[in-house]
């Protein structure tokens, strides 16, 4: 078994990389952050069989679709899986989504404005996601194509998002060794995933790619039923009154 800091180094170098250009420009644009923001949600998934299950979320959120706005959301989605990852790297990481090769998804969101600042939205969406294999150094790539369908207080549009990931998934002993890992382990940790994701949004409204968002978080898989995610999200709005937003996150996750 490796070295804990040589699982590690890889990984670091990966997330390092779009951080710096992140935070470059920024610099270079002079924008406008926000840094006070949290942002918490509660992921649910049912699985039905073992290519397919049911997304339940809810959310919390101030600054995420309009720039002084308080909202609230919840959703439902089918969740679709073919073209299976081989069998080691399945067992290796348990979520069920790192597994597949190809996946589909389609829901429904609501958003509701809590403050009068921001608008009442219903959401029709489908996407599809594309998943590496595990390639150098265990590091998977993973891009969303996802087409949403709106009615803001009215008003219909449509939206077009594409999400680029890379991440590398660990166990705990392969990560930290068998001194740290092993009472994880024995917690109940099951699996440790640093990551990186950067998303392009293209608004109909506006006929422009008007929004930019990146995100770099740690998901931990336990045991059983729960899970759990912590990321930092930095989202830059070309037409907004407040041209970035800064938060920290964090979602708890149960499986059925």
């Amino acid at each position: 078994m490796r070295p804990a800091w040589r699982a590690a180094v890889p990984l670091a170098l990966a997330l390092a990389l779009p951080l710096a250009l992140a935070a470059q420009s920024a610099t270079a644009a002079g924008l406008e952050q926000r840094v006070n923001e949290f942002w918490p949600e509660l992921n649910a998934f049912v699985s039905l069989d073992e290519r397919s299950r049911i997304f339940l979320s809810a959310s919390f959120a101030r600054g995420r679709e309009y720039a002084s706005a308080t909202e609230a959301s919840w959703g439902v989605h089918y969740d679709r899986f073919a073209r299976p990852l081989p069998d080691w790297w399945t067992r290796a990481v348990p979520m069920m989504e790192a597994g597949w090769n190809l996946a589909f998804r389609v829901g429904y969101n609501r958003i509701a404005a809590l403050d009068g600042a921001g608008a009442d939205e219903n959401r029709l969406l489908g996407d599809v996601t594309l998943r590496s294999v595990p390639l150098y150094w265990g590091l998977q790539l993973a891009d969303r194509s996802r087409l949403e369908l709106r009615d803001v207080d009215g008003a219909r549009s449509w939206r077009y998002r594409n999400r680029a990931r890379i991440e590398r998934g660990f166990g705990p002993a392969e990560l930290f060794g068998a001194s740290l890992g092993g009472p994880l382990a024995a917690l109940g940790v099951a699996g440790i995933t640093p990551y990186a994701m950067l998303e392009w949004t293209w608004d109909s409204r506006v006929s422009d790619w008007n929004r930019r968002y990146q995100q770099y978080g740690v998901e931990v898989e336990l045991r059983g039923r729960l899970g759990a995610e912590l990321y930092v999200g930095i989202q830059d709005q070309s037409r907004a009154a407040s041209s970035a937003v800064v938060a920290v996150g964090a979602v708890l996750v149960v499986r059925y």
